[in-house]
């Protein structure tokens, strides 16, 4: 708090007094108005129920926020805050205490096929862009771990795989965004482009991962494959505001005690390198709920400054852009109301940022698409799209249905 100096006259401590009592009444006085005409003092409205905060918890007055979290000097040059979680409220915040409501596109295609979807001939104007459609500051960038250790070369970016990774951080560091590092996958399978033909799927069949469910982490070597991963990327960029973690996109097919085994080792992995960053974490359901968590399966992780990572889809299946698209109804859609308040609320009051690291996907459908920004946007919760390409036309030259969409719900949140 500022350190107020004490007075040095008593004439001057009771005018002060005065002045202080009269301030108060004119603030008392005139706060229901200012509360109806300024949306920074209060939430957006949401169809769905608001969780509260808890009394004891201090909320920073967003009207002194000039920004959050980036800023842009004179020079045209963005500088990141370090980003924290608050204990009392669980939001994202920045080094001024100003919430940082993080809302974004998922990279997809930087860890599978040619390493390059789906930005072809990606360069910072293409990027600079994308960002200019989309009240955006946050990108999911997802990354092959397999990839990285090898570091094959990418033939459609002409360079090696750490390369055009940190080109990518670069671009979107020069844009304003928050790049968060998505653990996805980790097989050997090289990139396609020039001589290479054969182009590996999202969900690789080859993929150790689909070979042998994951449930020997701790004596595998997918987990030693995956901490060799962090420990050389952390290393990078652990003097980095701008860079985020998300240890392990997705984990299924393991008991809770197993997974709350290798999260606890991923993050102190992690935070051995760098102490001071936002780490994201889903469940061992595919990112569907935090039950084992919630319901009490496993004890919370105490850990500070972790994010609690949902992926939430409607389910609706159809054509886009003339190419077949289909995906399953996630928990917390189906659930969504009472359910999904209780999860949310949870982290929250537990000290943990709330995001949803994968929404839209397929068809956006536009009830779902409200909601779920409304909600998110009332109370905090960071949001980024799956995939950035499912916004845009093939050529890249406009958005389409679903971008509209997807603006209308970044445009929901304050700044």
């Amino acid at each position: 708090m500022p350190v107020i100096a004490a007075p040095q006259h008593h004439h001057t401590h009771i005018r002060y007094r005065s002045l202080l009592r009269l301030a108060f009444l004119l603030l008392a006085s005139s706060l229901p108005l200012i509360l109806s005409i300024n949306p920074l003092f209060a939430h957006s409205p949401s169809s769905q129920p608001v969780s509260h905060v808890p009394v004891q918890a201090v909320i920073p007055n967003r009207t002194v926020c000039h920004y959050s979290g980036v800023f842009k000097d004179a020079n045209g040059n963005y500088h990141f805050s370090w980003l924290h979680v608050d204990s009392a409220t669980g939001y994202i915040m920045d080094q001024h205490n100003c919430i940082v409501d993080l809302r974004g596109f998922n990279s997809a295609g930087t860890e599978y096929a040619d390493g390059v979807s789906p930005f072809p001939g990606l360069n910072s104007q293409r990027l600079s862009w994308f960002n200019s459609m989309f009240k955006m500051n946050y990108i999911r960038l997802n990354l092959n771990v397999g990839w990285w250790n090898s570091n094959v070369y990418v033939p459609n970016a002409q360079m090696y795989y750490q390369a055009w990774i940190q080109q990518w951080i670069s671009w979107a560091e020069q844009n304003g965004d928050y790049v968060l590092l998505n653990r996805t996958n980790e097989y050997q399978i090289p990139p396609c482009g020039g001589t290479i033909t054969y182009c590996p799927a999202q969900g690789e069949l080859s993929d150790l991962d689909d070979a042998y469910p994951q449930q020997q982490f701790n004596a595998g070597h997918l987990l030693d494959q995956t901490l060799a991963f962090w420990n050389s990327i952390v290393a990078l960029y652990k003097n980095d505001p701008a860079i985020l973690y998300d240890d392990w996109n997705e984990l299924h097919d393991i008991t809770a005690s197993t997974w709350l085994t290798v999260q606890t080792t991923l993050i102190t992995t992690i935070r051995s390198i760098n102490p001071r960053s936002l780490i994201m974490l889903g469940s061992y359901d595919w990112n569907n709920t935090m039950n084992p968590i919630t319901n009490g399966q496993v004890p919370d992780l105490a850990y500070p400054n972790l994010v609690y990572d949902w992926h939430i889809y409607d389910g609706v299946s159809g054509q886009l852009q003339g190419i077949p698209c289909n995906q399953g109804t996630s928990y917390m859609w189906a659930h969504w109301g009472t359910e999904s308040m209780r999860e949310f609320t949870f982290a929250h009051q537990h000290g943990h940022g709330a995001v949803i690291n994968e929404w839209g996907g397929c068809l956006d459908a536009q009830q779902y698409n409200t909601a779920l920004s409304t909600y998110a946007a009332s109370n905090h919760i960071g949001m980024a799209y799956y995939m950035a390409g499912n916004v845009v036309t093939n050529d890249w030259a406009a958005i389409n249905v679903n971008g509209i969409l997807a603006q209308a719900a970044y445009a929901r949140f304050s700044h």
